[in-house]
């Protein structure tokens, strides 16, 4: 029951605070008939390699990056493993889960989404990143049948892992990252499945990203997981959420503590977990760019490549929030929320950023 309430609590606060203000709810339409009524997906198999959106030895879209980052894709001889869970794909109403056979999805899945967070990743480890049947964009409209839809999405995702542990990790090390639904999935298979498991040892860190999390939910869920607070921690989460330098975040941040905060105890920590990925220190409000003077891939989309990395992206925590000033050019058209979210953009923003972080947590994490 606690998973299905930490799903539902932070799928209502992304509802609410930003994605169906009146101005966008007719974007993401519900399917019209109850979450029962509809005949479900069949189950992916992840013994084979068509249930796998990225898998390290063999070509697909995790393996891009753009030509002037500082690090080449190296999968072959990564010594780290990342578990990727992308986040919602699917904007079909035709059923609350999505089909992973069908292949217009999965090619959008795999061009906006694998290839801009997915491969920021094969720099410093080989990266397997499953297809499952993740719920449609409309589940976050209905409390019921949204439930029941993330809840079934969540099922293949642990599936997919119980897989990948037994069979492709060998007990190396692993990164655990997900953004948005893939966040909400991540979050609860660390929390379930690999904080009290012989595994964590092995968790490098985990990227739970574009969702929000309050430091009294780790601390209280959690027996070994920790807040990663400056690059050299290991076994811990980072955790963000991105709007806009100047928007007013307050209404996200009073329902996401408010909400979250309900089943903790008076004294747990209410703020929100927010690491600055140009600053690589938690709750940094330091305005400066990362040591690369590189992060953002624009929003430009290739088939097959990535656009050059921009220049000084530059962001602040602020009382839980990432507040950031992207580049002011026509390379980037951003799909702003209402408030001034960047939620889209979460990762890409700082591809460069979170390449050099993942990196050099790996490295550290060798040392320790």
């Amino acid at each position: 029951m606690k998973q299905k309430s930490i799903i539902i609590i932070s799928i209502s606060i992304i509802i609410n605070s930003i994605l169906f203000s009146n101005s966008n709810a007719q974007l993401f339409g519900a399917p019209e008939k109850h979450f029962d009524e509809y005949e479900k997906p069949p189950k992916p198999d992840y013994s084979k390699h068509s249930s796998w959106a990225a898998l390290p030895d063999r070509q697909d879209a995790a393996d891009i990056f753009p030509e002037n980052s500082l690090y080449e894709e190296n999968q072959s001889n990564a010594k780290v493993d990342v578990f990727y869970i992308h986040p919602t794909t699917y904007q079909n109403a035709k059923n609350w889960n999505q089909d992973i056979n069908l292949e217009k999805v999965n090619d959008w899945t795999d061009l906006s989404r694998v290839s801009r967070q997915g491969s920021i990743f094969n720099a410093c480890c080989k990266v397997f990143a499953p297809r499952y049947r993740q719920a449609a964009f409309g589940a976050t409209s209905s409390k019921e049948s949204g439930k029941l839809a993330y809840d079934f999405a969540y099922q293949d995702v642990l599936s997919a892992w119980k897989y990948y542990i037994n069979n492709f990790n060998l007990n190396r090390p692993f990164i655990i990252v997900g953004h948005s639904q893939g966040a909400l999935h991540a979050f609860t298979l660390i929390k379930e499945e690999i904080d009290k498991s012989k595994y964590f040892k092995n968790m490098v860190a985990a990227y739970i990203i574009g969702i929000p999390v309050l430091k009294g939910q780790i601390e209280s869920s959690m027996q070994n997981t920790s807040i990663c607070k400056k690059i050299s921690d290991i076994n811990c989460i980072i955790s963000w959420n991105t709007f806009s330098m100047g928007s007013d975040a307050s209404i996200y941040k009073k329902m996401a503590v408010s909400r979250l905060g309900e089943g903790l105890e008076a004294k747990a920590d209410k703020s929100l977990v927010c690491w600055n990925p140009t600053s690589n220190y938690i709750d940094s409000n330091k305005m400066k760019p990362n040591i690369s003077n590189l992060g953002p891939v624009p929003t430009a989309k290739k088939e097959g490549e990535l656009p050059d990395l921009a220049k000084k992206i530059k962001a602040k925590c602020d009382d839980g929030i990432l507040f950031a000033s992207p580049p002011n050019s026509k390379e980037f058209d951003l799909f702003t929320l209402p408030g001034g979210s960047l939620h889209m953009h979460d990762m890409e923003l700082f591809y460069e950023n979170i390449r050099i972080n993942s990196i050099l947590r790996s490295k550290y994490y060798a040392v320790n």
